[in-house]
């Protein structure tokens, strides 16, 4: 389940999973509201990495709202 826990996203969702182009990097690519203080239908795009913790679980470093360095060749 994708989810925030911030108060200044809403709407995660949609998402999709991709891997860097040397394969050693995983990315998750989902929407967001654009007014999270008025969803509606107006929704952004984010990508953002994905990594694993200590138990095997996965998480999303995000969302990001600076730009990210460039994903692995």
């Amino acid at each position: 389940m994708l989810y925030s826990n911030n108060e200044l996203i809403s709407g995660p969702g949609h998402h999709s999973v991709t891997i860097s182009p040397d394969g050693t990097e995983m990315f998750l690519v989902y929407h967001i509201h654009t007014y999270p203080e008025n969803p509606s239908g107006n929704r952004q795009v984010c990508i953002d990495r994905m990594e694993f913790d200590k138990e095997g679980n996965i998480f999303v470093i995000g969302p990001t709202m600076t730009p990210q360095r460039m994903p692995s060749c």
